[in-house]
């Protein structure tokens, strides 16, 4: 090692010795040899920096000493050399400044560009990566002493290179400690499927900058890859540990609004490409609600056979209504398993077909469009007049020997709403956009690469999700006091027996049987009286009353298909001061949400699950710091009172338990957000990846194929296609952006 000269400059910044001389708590001093080497000796405060012949009682406690001091002044540590006696005691240890040594990459990459010279073909291509080695002999070594513990023999205090400046301190590996803290917030954030720079930063703000997290976004990604790399290999057998097919809270929900279910298909949502498959209601709110989900491995009659079987069984009841795709395997499936229930399937996916089918000729013919819609959609028209529009339209427009057409009437009472006035259908369930919307809220709680444990994690987040929403609803209609828009009983009565979303419907209703309907007639027969009426839209509607039951029956069936009256009964209903109650269906009730806790089998449920004490506990815990913190951040004078007090309790907690390292604390943290314990023997191994029609590289339609090729968006409003071309541009949109520029101007 050279001599040094003995002219030292101290200096403030780390960054430029040029500058002018100065000194500082946090500088640092450069002192430069005979042989014009650069050296650096940190500043810092006496009680933090090591001295030769300092006794720690163990040797972790020396080595967390030197750590907290390079920390502070602005370097790393790395282990370096260990003396270990035979009975394991470590007698001596190095622990060395982290840009100690050479990183020897000259002839490595010598040696592979000489391969590649030589012929052996083309050199791998490799990351390049930068080295902050530069032989730094900065170290401390402790020496074991026997029952004194470990005392430093050797400080060598100078560096061959200048400190961290204070704005990087943050990013040494001596300052970004992930604790278990850090850990489950990070775990968290994954269960809602928050990624690594989104956790970072929301903890940010929960800490106040980002200097204060403790770690950086890298540090939170490993949190991650631990996760992923502690369920690899073990992914199913964890799942199967811990897989509850239906709890207390969606059998509650199927008894209560599982009279309709949608169900349908999802992929993407995890790294094997099982198939995820929700049953899916609406509930009193008119909002999606899930009853169950499962993970198919293949599409095919003996997976949904499967899969019905035991929906059936947790429910212990069947639907009267499934609505699905026409998926072969589902036509099978449904009517083997669920011997009651109607199969009714999507018209959205049949519609989308027609146009591919008829031609572009008639695809462009807008009679034939409104017409062939005016038949399949409306839900007015009786099974014989369907049919007989029907087979009008495929005379006049020479359908009749289409395949496509003849097949789609065969299955005529398993998707026209002709076939279904007489059953319930709880809010027109006519496609499965109930399920293709559950399958978005799904995927922003999951994503390709998730793990089984991942998913199924994330899933009882989004069932939370949807549960919380479901709890905000019912309790913005505990006293809510809508405005009437009629002098009626019979509606104030409907805004007290119906929720807000459902009154508004039965409202409207309400309105119109008041200033749209008009009773063109009345006759007695038979008792009854029959009122022939008239609505806003030009049509008649026959209501049989019987005055003294309080019974009616409409022939637009909207109570049979609905659950609620239509404007037309309540005509004649509407001296009542009450809806019957034979007319009041429960599902659309307030009654009919659930209440937030509820027993089963002795056993006390809340909408996440059983009654958890210890988590109710913890709960109000949370709450209380959180109120402590907001009311004594504002007040200078109970803040360090309040500090205070937490910390001992901190010193307390850790006092009573011994110091877990981090890699066990980390896997402490991971067991527990599993819910099991590392597995040692593998029983049950990951599927394979799954290959379904909806995965990789599906089977294009002649339509998809054509309208790849075509260039351009087609604009809504006229057709036409063009990379600027939309409906706020068309020309022949009245109300698009350049005619209202247009109006502006002239």
């Amino acid at each position: 090692m050279e001599e040094f000269d003995r002219v030292p400059i101290d200096i403030q910044s780390t960054n430029n010795p040029s500058l002018s001389p100065s000194s500082s708590s946090n500088g640092h001093t450069l002192t430069i040899s005979p042989g014009m080497t650069q050296y650096w000796t940190p500043h810092c405060e006496d009680e933090i920096r090591p001295a030769v012949d300092m006794i720690f009682k163990t040797l972790d406690a020396g080595i967390e000493f030197y750590k907290h001091y390079a920390s502070k002044v602005g370097f790393d540590t790395r282990s370096s050399s260990v003396v270990t006696a035979r009975d394991g005691t470590k007698i001596q240890k190095q622990i060395v400044c982290n840009r100690e040594g050479f990183k020897n990459t000259g002839a490595q990459h010598c040696h592979s560009q000489s391969s590649a010279d030589a012929g052996d073909g083309p050199s791998r291509p490799k990351r390049r990566r930068v080295s902050n080695r530069t032989g730094c002999r900065a170290r401390n070594m402790f020496k074991y002493i026997g029952a004194a513990g470990y005392q430093v023999t050797t400080f060598i205090e100078k560096h061959n290179h200048n400190m961290s400046s204070v704005l990087a301190r943050q990013f040494l590996k001596g300052n970004r400690n992930i604790s278990s803290v850090h850990q489950k917030f990070i775990l968290d954030c994954a269960k809602a499927n928050i990624g690594a720079p989104k956790s970072h930063g929301l903890y940010s703000q929960i800490v106040g900058d980002y200097s204060e997290v403790g770690a950086t976004v890298v540090d939170f990604k490993n949190v991650r890859r631990d996760l992923r790399a502690y369920i690899l290999g073990a992914d199913a057998q964890i799942l199967m540990s811990r897989l509850f097919w239906a709890n207390p809270m969606s059998k509650k929900n199927f008894a209560a609004f599982g009279d309709v279910v949608s169900f349908d298909a999802t992929y993407s949502t995890n790294r094997y490409d099982l198939v995820f498959t929700p049953f899916t209601g609406v509930d009193n709110h008119k909002k999606c609600i899930t009853f169950g989900a499962g993970l198919l491995l293949k599409e095919d009659i003996e997976f949904y056979v499967w899969l019905f079987e035991k929906f059936k069984k947790a429910m212990g009841m069947e639907p009267r209504i499934i609505v699905t795709d026409q998926d072969p395997a589902m036509k099978v499936a449904i009517p083997t398993v669920f011997k009651q229930a109607r199969h009714r399937y999507c018209m959205w996916h049949i519609m989308c077909k027609v146009w591919e089918k008829v031609g572009p000729t008639l695809n462009k013919d807008e009679e034939f469009r409104n017409k062939l819609n005016s038949i399949v959609w409306t839900s007015s028209l009786e099974p014989p007049d369907f049919e007989k529009q029907w087979r009008e339209l495929m005379e006049k427009y020479n359908l009749v020997e289409y395949n496509w057409f003849k097949t789609m009437f065969e299955a005529r009472k398993h998707w026209i709403p002709a076939y279904f006035r007489d059953g319930f259908m709880g809010g027109l369930l006519r496609i499965t956009s109930r399920s293709e919307s559950e399958n978005y809220t799904y995927n922003r709680f999951t994503g390709p690469q998730s793990s089984l444990v991942e998913f199924m994690m994330n899933f009882d987040s989004a069932l939370k999700s949807q549960h919380n929403t479901n709890a905000k609803l019912n309790s913005d209609n505990e006293g809510y006091n809508p405005d009437m828009k009629t002098p009626l009983g019979i509606e104030k009565h409907a805004s007290i027996v119906y929720t807000i979303t459902v009154f508004y419907q039965v409202q409207e209703e309400i309105c119109a049987s008041c200033f749209k309907c008009m009773v063109l007639s009345v006759r007695e027969d038979g008792g009854l009286l029959h009122y022939d009426i008239m609505d806003g839209k030009n049509k008649r509607f026959t209501v049989v009353h019987n005055v003294n039951d309080h019974e009616a029956k409409c022939s637009c069936k909207m109570f049979e298909m609905v659950g609620l009256l239509c404007r037309h009964i309540f005509v004649v209903f509407r001296d009542l001061e009450r809806i019957p109650l034979k007319y009041v269906v429960n599902r659309w009730t307030k009654d009919a949400s659930l209440k937030a806790t509820f027993e089963i089998d002795g056993v006390i449920y809340n909408q996440n699950g059983p009654k958890d004490e210890k988590k109710m506990l913890l709960n109000k815990v949370w709450s209380d710091i959180h109120c402590c913190m907001d009311l004594a951040g504002s007040n200078m004078e109970q803040l360090p009172a309040f500090s205070q007090v937490i910390n001992e309790q901190k010193q307390l907690l850790l006092s009573g338990k011994d110091k877990l390292s981090p890699q066990h604390s980390r896997r402490t943290v991971i067991e527990s957000y599993c819910g099991s314990t590392e597995i040692s023997e593998i029983n049950i191994l990951p599927p394979k990846h799954a290959k379904n029609k909806g995965i990789d590289k599906r089977i294009k339609s002649s339509k998809e194929l054509a309208m790849e090729k075509e260039e351009g968006k087609r604009c809504n409003f006229c057709g036409v296609r063009g990379d600027h071309h939309d409906t706020r541009t068309c020309p022949l949109n009245p109300k698009s952006k350049d005619k209202q520029k247009g109006k502006k101007n002239a």
